[in-house]
């Protein structure tokens, strides 16, 4: 098995403090993706692209969280 985090905040590049990635003498290994959320429910579902299920439930509640 595997341990993963997920966290989710709203950023612009205004916010950008840094290139990115994590810190790599702490072991981190942060990959930064832009998905636009038109293109979210494809992306999940493409077989293609590789992703975690971890991953694929936190899309998913992105897009439905507020819709209650």
């Amino acid at each position: 098995g595997s341990s993963q985090r997920i966290f989710f905040a709203e950023v612009d590049d205004s916010m950008r403090a840094g290139a990115g990635g994590g810190v790599a003498s702490d072991g981190e290994a942060i990959e930064v993706i832009a998905l636009p959320v038109h293109r979210a429910s494809e992306f999940v579902c493409d077989p293609a692209v590789p992703k975690s299920s971890g991953l694929m439930f936190a899309v998913q509640w992105f897009l439905r969280r507020g819709r209650s």
